[in-house]
């Protein structure tokens, strides 16, 4: 008979388990590397510019469906104005979602870079991120339109029709100029763009060119952690393999069969 079978559980001799403890330790190893933390903070600024371009497709499917005559000049008839109207704070509602999105991705980009990077790649970025935003007429309008909601009030946007009599040929939601216009804390990019505007601004082309700005800048991001940091991503891609060899290899030990890699 065992003898430690007949001892109460809490006076067993406790055996080491080293199954699975190398996979533990490859783990470990991958977790603390410079590469891998590198790693993670890319994927912090990819869900921020997820979650731009997601807020930046819901205000373009509202837009999109308002330079539908049929669908306009329906909310526009007599009886409707409740309609109308709510559409006018949805489209308040997801400007200001597409606005907060905008300046939180500069704020997240530089904040994880300064605290990520060299003081040399440092400065390349924020040269780069001035040529590319801060000097920028365009995104220094959306970016300081965020500052407008939030301290300030919500613009007022509008539903505008265009024809000859009661031919309406066109329609678009816009944004109302006069009504930011007077504010004195635009900077002289932001009020330079601005003053170049129609009174009736229309948001589609600039929603569409500030992401296409952001995201090009995304790359560029991408390509200064990856070039900077080339030993620390090469050693975290050997750790990696490494621990995916053992992983594979502690499945077939215990009777599994992987199926063919993607």
């Amino acid at each position: 008979m065992d003898p430690e079978a007949s001892k109460p559980e809490d006076q067993k001799t406790t055996q080491p388990n080293h199954k699975g403890e190398h996979i533990i330790d490859l783990v470990q190893k991958i977790e603390q590397c410079r590469g891998w933390r590198l790693q993670q903070q890319l994927k912090q600024i990819d869900l921020a510019h997820k979650i731009l371009f997601q807020n930046a497709a819901d205000l373009l499917t509202l837009l999109d469906r308002h330079d539908d005559l049929n669908y306009v000049v329906n909310l526009m008839a007599m009886g409707n104005k409740p309609a109308l109207q709510a559409e006018w704070d949805e489209a308040n509602r997801l400007l200001h979602n597409f606005l907060a999105s905008a300046k939180s991705i500069v704020e997240m980009d530089r904040n994880i870079i300064r605290a990520s990077l060299g003081q040399e790649l440092i400065n390349t970025y924020e040269a780069e991120s001035k040529l590319r935003f801060a000097e920028d007429p365009l995104c220094q309008f959306v970016q300081q339109l965020r500052n407008y909601c939030l301290h300030v009030a919500n613009p007022i946007v509008g539903s505008q029709v265009s024809g000859k009599g009661n031919d309406f040929e066109t329609a678009f939601l816009h944004l109302v100029k006069q009504s930011v216009m007077s504010w004195t804390g635009w900077n002289a990019p932001a009020r330079s763009f601005l003053k170049d505007c129609a009174a009736h601004i229309r948001l589609q082309p600039i929603i569409k060119s500030y992401c296409e700005k952001t995201d090009e800048f995304r790359k560029w991001i991408y390509d200064l952690f990856q070039n900077g940091n080339k030993a620390d991503f090469e050693h975290l891609a050997k750790l990696q393999a490494v621990g995916q060899a053992a992983m594979l290899e502690d499945m077939k030990s215990a009777g599994f069969s992987p199926g063919p890699s993607q």
